[in-house]
């Protein structure tokens, strides 16, 4: 179990298909991670179930999603938001690889990537499950900037709320100082 814990470690642990021998028969089945169960003090494996895996037949599985470069718009100052990090597909098990990946080196400030960009990176049978305008990765403008144009933007409207309410105001005299401006 000691070698299942490091592969699992790694970034395609989960995707990994394993040759389970059952106990007590000469049986081999090809077998993939579905969902594990661990304890949440010792780290220790409490349940793994699995999914059989059939020759010429699809699985769905999530992929990780790896950024590569250096963006030129973190360069100017903006920032990293890496919004989704794996890819549901159906994909077949001798197609499987251990993740896509997105290179973010051209993005300036304001740009993004969306999943349906990854979609080139499959094999021509697997196919994205996931919403292909799905955003992966937007470099943001820096937090001041976005504060500075935020605050820009309010004072216009500001302003434009008292332009709307500079008409001259209409004063009329009441009731009791028409009678005593007579007398």
């Amino acid at each position: 179990m000691r070698c299942s814990k490091e592969l699992l470690k790694q970034a395609a642990g989960e995707n990994t298909i394993f040759l389970l021998k059952l106990k007590g028969t000469s049986e081999e089945r090809r077998a993939m991670i579905k969902e594990i169960q661990a304890d949440p003090i010792s780290g220790k494996f409490v349940h793994i179930d699995f999914i059989r895996v059939t020759r010429g037949h699809k699985l769905q599985v999530s992929m990780p999603i790896e950024l590569v470069g250096d963006s030129v718009g973190v360069r100017h100052g903006g920032r990293v938001d890496f919004v989704t990090r794996e890819v549901s597909l159906e994909i077949l098990p001798r197609e499987m690889f251990d993740k896509l990946t997105v290179d973010i080196s051209d993005l300036e400030v304001g740009e993004h990537v969306r999943v349906g960009a990854v979609a080139d990176q499959l094999p021509p049978s697997a196919r994205i499950l996931d919403d292909e305008n799905r955003v992966v990765v937007v470099i943001e403008a820096p937090r001041a900037v976005a504060l500075e144009e935020a605050e820009v933007e309010e004072e216009v409207a500001e302003e434009a709320v008292i332009a709307e309410t500079a008409e001259p105001e209409l004063i009329r005299k009441g009731k009791g100082e028409e009678e005593g401006g007579g007398e």
